[in-house]
């Protein structure tokens, strides 16, 4: 860094011409990609004062430098989002759209409506907490699916097995980043309020609801997918296990072991069938 900073000493600095000063300095550095990856790149380093040399000459340089670094950064960002030129629709071979609405596909999703359905019979309240908004979105996808009589198919099972309905905002919240403040409120009285029976289910994202929040209402706890920080996981518990409470707390955290392999070798028979 010293190459880069003049003296501090006046003398020196009015002693240097403009023709004494580096007009550019070239080192080798590591640039971060926006695909989370390093690339080894030229930087240049050039006066931005123009008595120092950085007239219009330099600023062509540095554009020609700029579109080529561009460019390799964009060939880059290609290659990692779509490596070897393989589609990121390859699963779409071997899946359909009606294979998004079978429950039995997912253990934790089968799990957590048997629990809803035990809770609604005991009368309790249930909190679940993920660390994915995209499992958020899933679990209200099929509790919307359990709204729905299956009448066609006599034979196939109704998704969720016990009497109550699921609309939201009456038979359960969702509490997530975009929520309000006034909102969050809101529900969660109405939420704790006992006169309420049929708002049953909390569905709540981690980082958005697991601080600040109490709802004693609730007596179960269901840890959908436990998050890479167990304070996380510990704060959620911790918003029905508290004064107030009044019932037995029960928490659930959900696991799931060599799912991967076990999808993977499936999809593979289906391949070779």
């Amino acid at each position: 860094m010293n190459e880069f900073i003049p003296s501090d000493s006046d003398e020196t600095s009015l002693s240097l011409s403009s023709d004494d000063y580096p007009k550019k300095k070239k080192f080798k550095g590591k640039k971060r990609t926006s695909s989370g990856g390093h690339e080894d790149a030229e930087v240049i380093k050039v006066w931005n004062s123009r008595s120092r040399g950085g007239g219009e000459g330099h600023k062509d340089e540095l554009a020609s430098i700029s579109s080529v670094m561009v460019k390799k950064e964009k060939r880059r960002t290609t290659y990692f989002s779509n490596p070897g030129g393989t589609s990121p629709r390859w699963y779409k071979d071997f899946i359909t759209d009606s294979d998004a609405k079978v429950l039995e596909h997912s253990g934790k999703m089968v799990l957590l409506f048997e629990i809803l359905k035990m809770a609604e019979e005991l009368g309790d309240k249930v909190l679940v907490f993920s660390q994915s908004l995209i499992s958020l979105d899933l679990i209200e996808d099929f509790l919307e699916l359990g709204n729905k009589e299956i009448s066609d198919d006599k034979d196939k099972p109704r998704i969720y097995k016990g009497e109550g309905k699921w609309f939201r905002n009456i038979d359960y919240y969702r509490l997530d980043g975009s929520t309000s403040a006034q909102a969050r409120k809101k529900w969660a009285k109405e939420f704790n309020d006992e006169t309420n029976v049929r708002g049953r289910l909390f569905i709540i994202s981690s980082k958005a609801g697991s601080v600040g929040i109490n709802l004693v209402a609730a007596n179960r706890v269901i840890i959908f997918d436990a998050s890479w920080n167990p304070s996380y996981d510990i704060q959620s518990i911790f918003r029905v296990y508290r004064f107030g409470q009044n019932k037995p707390v029960f928490v659930y955290r959900f696991l799931a072991q060599v799912s991967f392999n076990f999808s993977y070798n499936k999809l593979k028979v289906q391949a070779k069938v």
